[in-house]
């Protein structure tokens, strides 16, 4: 095991040991898993992809994204999904 001291925590399996304890820690604090537990929905997600890509901050991104894909990247975080694809 590796201890992260910044983290105080042991990671045993890389990111998926330091994800597992961020899930864990959330849960403790009560930070919601999704955003609908928010009343986030999708009606609106083609907007959030269009305004992701015309917003300056987007230039910044390692990895450019289409709108559609913004579009998926925020259906996906109102649902909770941590699965890539």
């Amino acid at each position: 095991m590796r201890h992260i001291p910044v983290f105080g925590c042991e990671l045993d399996d890389g990111f998926d040991g330091f994800l597992r304890w961020v899930l864990a820690l959330r849960e403790d604090v009560g930070i919601a898993g999704n955003l609908a537990a928010i009343d986030i929905d999708t009606e609106r997600a083609e907007l959030v992809g269009k305004m992701a890509t015309e917003d300056p901050s987007a230039g910044g991104n390692p990895i450019s994204f289409t709108a559609s894909e913004y579009s998926e990247i925020f259906e996906r975080a109102v649902r909770g999904d941590l699965q890539e694809g």
